[in-house]
């Protein structure tokens, strides 16, 4: 395991919240009923945000005061990528969890619903608490990790060895301070400007080369097959935000 050296307590609280509720959520996806409240997307005619309370249904719940799920409706198809958001019962700080979507949407479909949602959110959680972002596994975010893997390689030299699945990085420190500066940070950076929040810190954990084959496996890429790497950088992967 790569992760931080020193990791706080709350901190691994609340990752492990986010984890129990990105598995429910996906669980459940389908299952919207009465209790989704949908509310129009600001600037997408014809498309809905909605959300799910979910707090009292998850495992874990006690470190959770309450929690919700987010996801976008567009002519009556509600979308599988789904935002979380709980509130730390301990210290109020918000999480928010990306959970893994049950259909494949690209690195830039990710964003643009994410966009979309955080506006929603916003009025539901009080973004100055909002303190981390869970992302998953970097492969999943399919056209972001390649790029991240094309980052490395420029900046470290070298390509991975078709052998090559151990760790890339000296130590974990250095994996953080190469993402923080890595397209990965700059892209959320940009998401979370309106709101006046930045990526301070960069978690990770298992950080290794992981295959091509996965990629496609995990997301839907947009770039053309030829400019994927045979070996793509994967981590565990979640975000401090100031």
């Amino acid at each position: 395991m790569c992760g931080d050296a020193i990791q706080p307590k709350n901190m691994k609280l609340k990752l492990l919240s986010t984890l129990l509720l990105s598995i429910f959520i996906l669980s459940c996806t389908g299952d919207t009923k009465k209790t989704v409240r949908t509310e129009p997307a600001a600037s997408s005619p014809g498309t809905y945000i909605g959300s799910k309370d979910v707090t009292d249904e998850i495992t874990g719940s006690a470190y959770t005061k309450r929690a919700k799920a987010y996801f976008m409706i567009t002519d009556k198809d509600t979308s599988g990528f789904i935002c979380n958001f709980s509130e730390n019962k301990e210290d109020g700080e918000i999480v928010m969890a990306i959970s893994n979507d049950k259909e494949k949407l690209s690195y830039q479909q990710r964003m643009n619903e994410m966009a979309k949602i955080l506006p929603v959110a916003a009025k539901d959680f009080p973004f100055d608490s909002l303190r981390s972002v869970y992302i998953g596994r970097l492969v999943s975010t399919g056209d972001l990790a390649i790029d991240i893997t094309n980052e490395y390689t420029k900046k470290f030299g070298g390509k991975a060895k078709a052998s090559d699945n151990e760790i890339v990085f000296l130590n974990n420190k250095s994996a953080s301070a190469f993402l923080l500066e890595s397209k990965l940070a700059t892209d959320f950076n940009t998401l979370f400007k309106p709101y006046s929040l930045t990526v301070s810190h960069v978690s990770v954990e298992k950080v290794f080369f992981t295959s091509k084959e996965s990629i496609y496996l995990s997301s839907k890429v947009e770039k053309d097959t030829t400019s994927v790497p045979d070996k793509i950088l994967d981590a565990m992967i979640w975000l401090d935000l100031k």
